[in-house]
């Protein structure tokens, strides 16, 4: 083709298409990419921040085991009463006694009876919160009770000036999805009049801390896990009654904040994260093509 054709089948293409309107199109195109870029560099983000401390046995499962628990029951009684005001103080400390312990996902080698010394009160066939027939045994928790004891060594006063303020590792994970919920509550308003799909709204549905995080999003901007403890309608969540898993997800119990997070976790919060996101691609799809088909038909 010489380039005499190609002159005129630019002058051609252009004579239906105004140069102008072309430019105008690629600039809205630019300013949506971006927009949605941003957004997608954002949730990557989050993603990478993710807490990773999963402890998976040869068959690749998280593997729950009572040393793991006791230790982290023993950091989750100092964190919590280190920073508990007076007021509070014996209300917290309350809220970590420990009553059973549903022992359905631990390790053979370290239940009650392969010699971790303790003793056993009661066995039960019960129904889990996720509907799952599960063992539940009723211990004579005796290390972790010490554990909770050993608060009346420090007074409130004392433990107030503990700086040790870290958090165990389903409290990482706790934190951190409320991190994600509080970012796109902020992306829905960002993202003018943009709807979210049945599908966002139902793999929202099935996170595991469902309910725990919207009950903590009403009484803080962001609330972390221990200080969300001295609201007493958090430590509550423990006994409520009108609270099931398929509804509602896992209560707020002590000795759940000192197991082992699973991968499930940070899967389900994932794939929430994946239809968002595409709730906002197919949302400045939307805008684009609008604003396109304006342009042209009113040029």
């Amino acid at each position: 083709m010489s380039d005499d054709d190609i002159d005129a089948a630019e002058d051609f293409f252009f004579g239906l298409i105004p140069r102008k309107s072309i430019v105008e199109v690629l600039f809205l195109t630019i300013v949506c990419f971006s927009i949605v870029l941003i957004q997608a560099i954002l949730f990557l983000f989050l993603w990478i921040k993710h807490p990773r401390s999963y402890i998976l046995n040869s068959e690749g499962v998280v593997e729950q085991d009572l040393e793991f628990t006791t230790r982290n029951y023993k950091q989750l009684v100092d964190i919590s009463l280190a920073k508990a005001p007076a007021k509070h103080y014996h209300a917290i400390k309350k809220w970590l006694v420990v009553q059973d312990l549903n022992i359905n996902n631990y390790a053979k080698s370290h239940t009650p009876d392969s010699g971790t010394g303790l003793v056993v009160l009661e066995v039960t066939d019960e129904e889990a919160e996720d509907g799952r027939k599960v063992q539940k045994t009723k211990l004579q928790l005796n290390q972790m009770r010490a554990l909770l004891s050993c608060g009346d060594y420090i007074d409130a006063a004392a433990a107030s000036q503990i700086k040790n303020t870290t958090e165990t590792p389903m409290m990482a994970v706790i934190n951190h999805h409320i991190t994600i919920i509080n970012w796109i509550s902020k992306l829905k308003h960002f993202n003018f009049r943009m709807e979210t799909s049945e599908a966002t709204e139902l793999r929202k549905s099935r996170l595991t801390w469902r309910r725990v995080i919207e009950t903590l999003r009403t009484i803080d901007e962001a609330p972390r896990i221990p200080k969300s403890l001295h609201y007493s309608v958090v430590r509550e969540i423990k006994d409520q009654k009108n609270w099931t898993y398929e509804t509602d997800g896992l209560k707020l119990k002590p000795e759940l904040l000192a197991e082992k997070p699973w991968p499930g976790l940070e899967n389900e919060i994932t794939i929430y994260m994946k239809s968002f996101f595409s709730d906002i691609l197919i949302h400045w799809f939307q805008i684009w093509f609008s604003l396109v088909v304006v342009k042209f038909v009113f040029v």
